[in-house]
């Protein structure tokens, strides 16, 4: 298993390094890289949880993965609404550690800490 694992790792490495370098195209193709995610952890949990004869909640994860994978691997549609919802899950994700950081500017201050100014300048941007 311990091959497997450096080989999933190496190919999520790749698959970063290029995201990196070729951000429109990786825009556009997210929803390909999901599926190539969703059905390659899937298929390691399955294979992971069936040889180590644990068929909990990590096994029913994994199904719903490579089930998830195969559905955006063959429909157009939830490759685009992955493509989509990144955008939003992003933007909240950001509103939320700004809104975050500002609270904990706030305790920092009360807290009489020297780097609040810094955490409050970092939860506004």
């Amino acid at each position: 298993m311990k091959i497997i694992s450096m080989i999933l790792g190496i190919i999520l490495t790749i698959f970063g390094v290029s995201m990196i370098f070729t951000p429109i195209a990786t825009f556009l193709n997210t929803g390909y890289f999901f599926a190539i995610m969703l059905l390659t952890c899937g298929i390691m949990g399955v294979i992971t949880n069936v040889s180590s004869r644990d068929f909990g909640i990590n096994f029913i994860f994994a199904i719903i993965s490579t089930v998830l994978g195969i559905i955006m691997a063959v429909a157009p549609s939830m490759r685009l609404f992955a493509d989509g919802m990144l955008l939003y899950i992003m933007a909240y994700w950001f509103i939320l550690q700004g809104i975050v950081s500002i609270f904990i500017a706030v305790k920092a201050k009360k807290a009489e800490k020297k780097q609040w100014g810094w955490i409050l300048a970092i939860g506004i941007l």
